[in-house]
């Protein structure tokens, strides 16, 4: 695994996969599978082998796009729609996982807290995943920004915000989030759905003393995109290839390394209007809360 070096994408040689991470090590056992499994049907392309780039936030890789130093790049809907409007990246598929290509922030809290409504939360602390996370970012930041709080981030979970505000920190991993409610660190968390309903993630020891107490609108999980000048001919090749990967043993077994993918899909009309319409959203939080 390497943050981008000298060498470039321009030789289509190689294909490069790009994903933001601030754990570089820890995502390559998930990324290089599927990217192996792409590549190995590209071979009339003069495509030899993947290779994947990590960057730090979306500027920088949307500057990686631009320079054509990444081909492919999979992520949330907030970050390819930065993408999208930095670097001009294109839309190819639509990731599935539990059956959907939807899902939705819960906001929870412990259930004896008090807190039963978002509301509440003035005064209190939050627990956010990231800052390049779409369910336990973006859109619970928004929400909270849609009810008339501030939200304010904390040296430390353990610091107390200012009377009114919300006071957020990142706790990394959605395990942590939950743990840190049910110790009573933070107040609440943000999460998705579906991850609510992991018990890797919220164990049924946690989940018996907890609570979610609002939920966002659903929104498109993931997007994989494209640079806007690759051969449109291997684009199509890399579609046709991710969309056929639940027919094959290999193709299976690379979609569940792959964040526990169930399978692609083409967007369409909806899906690419359900993705824009978080636009504005966006937009406010990274003026009022970055």
């Amino acid at each position: 695994m390497l943050w981008l070096t000298a060498a470039t994408a321009a030789e289509q040689r190689v294909l490069v996969m790009g994903r933001l991470s601030d754990d570089p090590g820890g995502y390559i056992g998930r990324l290089q599978p599927l990217l192996d499994y792409v590549v190995a049907d590209l071979a009339d392309f003069g495509v030899e082998r993947g290779q994947v780039i990590m960057a730090r936030d979306a500027n920088q890789m949307a500057s990686y796009i631009r320079q054509e130093k990444v081909d492919w790049v999979g992520d949330t809907a907030a970050v390819a729609l930065l993408l999208i409007d930095r670097s001009d990246a294109v839309p190819l598929a639509m990731v599935a996982k539990h059956g959907s290509t939807r899902y939705r922030t819960v906001l929870f809290a412990r259930r004896d807290s008090g807190i039963a409504n978002i509301a509440d939360l003035a005064g209190k602390t939050i627990a956010f995943q990231n800052s390049n996370s779409t369910s336990a970012y973006y859109l619970p930041a928004g929400m909270l920004l849609d009810a008339g709080l501030r939200p304010a981030i904390l040296v430390s979970p353990l610091e107390k915000p200012a009377p009114g505000v919300v006071g957020y920190a990142f706790s990394r991993l959605e395990a942590n989030s939950a743990a840190w409610v049910h110790k009573r660190v933070v107040d609440a968390a943000a999460v998705s759905d579906q991850d609510w309903e992991d018990t890797a993630r919220v164990p049924d020891s946690f989940r018996k003393d907890l609570r979610v107490f609002a939920e966002s609108p659903a929104v498109p999980r993931g997007v994989e995109l494209v640079r806007p000048g690759l051969d449109p001919a291997l684009r199509d090749r890399i579609l046709q290839r991710l969309l056929g990967a639940p027919e094959s043993e290999a193709g299976r077994k690379a979609l569940s390394e792959y964040f526990r993918t169930e399978r692609f899909v083409v967007p369409d009309r909806e899906d690419l209007d359900d993705l824009y319409a978080l636009r504005p959203w966006l937009r406010r939080v990274r003026e009022e809360v970055e």
